[in-house]
């Protein structure tokens, strides 16, 4: 849901104010975007293996956590919508 919010607050910025139908559509792209990108599948390297970070957050105190890379976001819906 954090994920999604965030998004939600790029195309739509709360300091800027948008009329209705401006917001309205706003608000369809994002849903759009965030369903097209929600599975994306994870980065392979040349040798065919996925590939991972380790990260290092404060609430783990330290403690390292592995996640997988994904590969870069599209956008193939926006051409047809603009």
């Amino acid at each position: 849901l954090e994920a999604f919010h965030s998004l939600l607050n790029q195309f739509a910025p709360k300091m800027t104010a948008f009329h209705f139908q401006a917001m309205n559509g706003r608000v369809l792209l994002a849903v759009m975007h965030f369903n097209e990108n929600s599975n994306r599948q994870s980065k392979i390297s040349r040798d065919g293996k996925e590939q991972y970070s380790i990260h290092y957050p404060k609430y783990r105190k330290g403690d390292p956590i592995v996640r997988r890379i994904k590969t870069a976001p599209t956008h193939s819906k926006l051409p047809f919508v603009l």
